[in-house]
C-alpha cells in the first residue's frame, strides 16, 4: 500500500507472477516468481511447472526516480536459496512490466547493475 510503513511509492504493482523463460535452464535463477500481498512468494525453476519453493519478503524502503521507475529495498528469505537471508534492490520500470533485481548476503546493493553476477530480470506474466 502506498505510504504503508513509511514507503514512498505503491507496492501493489509488484504483486502477481513474473517470468523469464531464459532462466528455464539456469539452476540458480528462478524462471517464474509469484509475489503476494501477504509478503509471501513462490519461486519456480521452470515457467511451466506448478509446484515451487516458498519464502517471504519484506519491503524496507521505496522511492521513485525522475523517469518513473520504482525502487524497493527488500529482505528476502527462502525459495531457491533456502534459509539464507538476502538483501535485494529491486527496480520496477515506469509501466510496471519489467522487474530487475540485484542482491547480496552482506549488504543492500546501491544500484541495479545488469553486469553483476547477482542480477536478474523478470517480466510481468
Amino acid at each position: 500500500m502506498y505510504g504503508q510503513n513509511g514507503l514512498n511509492v505503491p507496492i501493489e504493482p509488484l504483486y502477481g507472477t513474473w517470468v523469464n523463460p531464459d532462466y528455464n535452464k539456469v539452476p540458480e535463477f528462478p524462471a517464474k516468481i509469484t509475489l503476494r500481498p501477504d509478503g509471501s512468494f513462490t519461486e519456480y525453476g521452470n515457467t511451466d511447472i506448478t509446484e515451487g519453493m516458498q519464502g517471504t519478503f519484506t519491503i524496507i524502503d521505496s522511492w521513485m526516480d525522475s523517469d518513473g521507475n520504482k525502487y524497493y529495498k527488500v529482505e528476502w528469505l527462502g525459495g531457491f536459496i533456502g534459509k539464507t537471508e538476502y538483501h535485494h534492490l529491486w527496480r520496477l520500470n515506469e509501466t510496471d512490466t519489467v522487474w530487475e533485481s540485484n542482491w547480496s548476503t552482506a549488504e543492500y546493493p546501491t544500484e541495479i547493475d545488469p553486469e553483476q553476477s547477482r542480477y536478474r530480470v523478470h517480466y510481468r506474466q
